[in-house]
């Protein structure tokens, strides 16, 4: 009588919380996968990047010229003293194609003599929904 009184117990925790959860709509989605990259490429995650970026996709790097998924994947490593927010971001879907643009801030803190900075950019990044997954497909730093 217990084990079961102990079971419903913990079904009702459970329906209760499930009950709020919902699945993230695209936008959600593609914000979401933005982040996940830029924390994917501080921690050195090279197992993330494979999964959320397209085989075909390129990075347009801030220092110029152009990358493969392959490039990205092999020049990542982890990086210490990076704390990355957005504090700007726009989606835009259009069908199963979606472009976020927006800004960044990468606030760097080495320690010692070298302090701590931050450093601003934009981006422009191309998603596409393949299979029912929203993939990167290009993404330009300026």
């Amino acid at each position: 009588m217990n084990n079961l009184l102990l079971v419903l117990i913990a079904l009702s925790l459970c329906f209760s919380g499930c009950q709020n959860m919902r699945p993230l709509n695209d936008e959600e989605q593609l914000r979401q996968l933005v982040k996940q990259i830029a924390e994917a490429q501080i921690a050195g995650d090279k197992a993330t990047l494979e999964k959320v970026l397209a085989n075909d996709y390129t990075e347009k790097p801030l220092y110029g010229g152009s990358m493969t998924k392959a490039q990205v994947i092999a020049a990542v490593k982890p990086l210490k003293g990076h704390n990355v927010s957005f504090p700007e971001m726009n989606v835009v879907i259009n069908g199963d194609k979606a472009v976020v643009t927006g800004r960044t801030e990468d606030t760097i803190e080495m320690g010692g003599s070298a302090g701590k900075w931050t450093e601003k950019w934009t981006f422009t990044s191309d998603f596409e929904k393949r299979n029912g997954v929203w993939l990167a497909v290009k993404t330009v730093h300026k």
